[in-house]
């Protein structure tokens, strides 16, 4: 396809964006002023909850105002904080999951639509001494609140978005194994490593039968009136593999993990030797001039 069809750049952010020390590009702002300059729209699709898609997107002195959050379970507004459309979790899955995660030692995360000054982090109150031992809470504890189990479940007024928790590596594998088989047919799961954190710990996510980042893609383009063979897209895990494989032109990063690789067009450089500019670059060539 023409460089001049290609109307989304679909960018994940952490390993993508981000380099490996969680620090984004200081040509970041002017890439996209450029691009939307050109009539190309950039999306923001994290795996990120929307409060720390923020923090991370307020670097930028201009953005585009949509980011995909929570591995496409919610599309936020950046300009007002409004949620444009949420592919919530089925409060029966939610509180499946609220239920079985302890049996694997897991403390489950309730994640609902919250705005950005309120706690988005809901723990049962039987989950608390092992709760504040975690680093994840430790990190996160201004965004904690502790519940009695199921009342977020049943009071709340948002959408319950993901049930999800942060732990070791092997413990978040094995338990993804049996969750699999216990959530089929009526929830997704995804376990995803998590590198802020260290190189042993991984999350583990219960969110919508079909909630993708793609899916999300799909929300905006009906809105936007857009194809998505129009649609570039590039990340590095397994939560952008459904965005890489059907979008018009994908790329995976260097640093990407082989099941991503296996799902896009091209392998660009990794997050820490520019590989998204390296991309875009080559899509569109009036980039080059750019750094």
């Amino acid at each position: 396809m023409a460089q001049d069809n290609y109307k989304i750049v679909a960018l994940d952010i952490d390993g993508t964006v981000l380099d490996s020390s969680g620090r984004m590009p200081d040509y970041f702002s002017t890439l996209i002023k450029v691009l939307e300059d050109f009539g190309v729209r950039v999306v923001f699709c994290t795996g990120r909850r929307w409060k720390t898609a923020h923090e991370v997107v307020s670097q930028l002195n201009y953005t585009h105002p949509i980011i995909i959050c929570s591995g496409g379970a919610v599309i936020k507004d950046y300009g007002d904080g409004e949620t444009v459309k949420a592919l919530p979790l089925e409060k029966k899955s939610a509180r499946k999951a609220v239920e079985e995660f302890p049996k694997r030692g897991l403390v489950p995360f309730v994640l609902p639509d919250a705005k950005l000054d309120e706690p988005d982090l809901i723990i049962p109150e039987d989950n608390k001494a092992q709760a504040e031992n975690m680093l994840y809470v430790q990190r996160n504890r201004h965004s904690v609140r502790f519940s009695a189990p199921f009342e977020c479940l049943i009071t709340s007024p948002q959408s319950v978005l993901e049930i999800y928790t942060v732990d070791e590596k092997n413990k978040i594998i094995e338990a993804a194994k049996d969750l699999d088989a216990a959530f089929k047919d009526i929830a997704g799961i995804t376990a995803l490593n998590q590198p802020s954190y260290g190189p042993t710990y991984w999350a583990l996510e219960v969110h919508g039968l079909q909630t993708s980042k793609w899916h999300a893609i799909e929300v905006l383009l009906q809105e936007w009136e857009v194809g998505k063979d129009q649609v570039v897209a590039i990340g590095d895990d397994v939560n952008d593999i459904p965005m890489l494989r059907d979008a018009g032109l994908s790329f995976a990063m260097a640093n990407a993990v082989p099941e991503t690789k296996a799902a896009a067009d091209h392998i660009t450089d990794s997050n820490d030797a520019d590989g998204v500019l390296k991309a875009l670059q080559w899509v569109f060539p009036w980039l080059s001039r750019l750094r």
